[in-house]
């Protein structure tokens, strides 16, 4: 009774019972760093999630990692500049053994979320990330960083470079949110303003803004 009870309260929620077995997957796995906010002070989290391939039986589904799915010192190794920056992402092809993995579903797409897997990288196969993302829905950018004006900095400015007196490529208004393309220093981003018509929603207006001017969004 008390089993079956759990049953529809999962079902309820939109989650599936883990799987029976284990199962293995080819496809790419991507690491990147995920916000996480603290007083509007980001301590981003290493995060890993794998794309099944157009071979395997779960494609078009994106299986998120609750575990490390790479030795750090390997990223560490592979993409020295990822790690100390702390943001983006990368991606490697391979192998994903998954033993114990949830099936949920949001913005109406169906997820995997595996409590335990194990990845074995193998030869590079050629793939499109940015549209392996894009089947991703409302999870397609995780990594990505975005601001919006503080309420008192209606008269900020893009600049040519990361410098107050350079010069001025466009006026923003508190109502368009900004996309970071990266972090320049502690005190300056690269920012493009955010267009939903683009993969990743970044428009071709760019520029640099001090962090101080901004208040985050994700």
């Amino acid at each position: 009774m008390i089993k079956k009870l759990m049953l529809a309260l999962l079902l309820s929620l939109g989650v599936q019972p883990a799987l029976a077995e284990a199962q293995t997957f080819n496809g790419v796995l991507q690491a990147y760093w995920l916000p996480i906010w603290h007083e509007d002070v980001n301590q981003p989290q290493l995060t890993y999630r794998f794309f099944p391939d157009e071979s395997s039986a779960a494609k078009g589904k994106v299986i998120n990692l609750r575990q490390p799915a790479l030795d750090l010192k390997r990223l560490q190794q592979d993409h020295p500049e990822f790690i100390a920056r702390r943001q983006g992402h990368v991606e490697y092809y391979g192998t994903l053994r998954v033993s114990e993995s949830t099936a949920y579903n949001e913005c109406g797409l169906d997820f995997y979320e595996a409590q335990k897997a194990a990845f074995t990288p193998k030869a590079p196969q050629p793939f499109d990330i940015e549209q392996l993302e894009k089947q991703s829905g409302c999870q397609s950018y995780p990594w990505l960083l975005s601001y919006q004006l503080k309420a008192d900095d209606g008269g900020a400015v893009l600049r040519a470079a990361p410098d107050s007196s350079a010069e001025a490529v466009a006026q923003l208004s508190g109502d368009r949110p900004l996309v970071q393309i990266r972090q320049v220093n502690a005190d300056w981003v690269q920012v493009a303003l955010y267009d939903a018509a683009n993969q990743p929603p970044m428009g071709k207006t760019r520029g640099y803004i001090e962090l101080r001017h901004l208040q985050p969004l994700n």
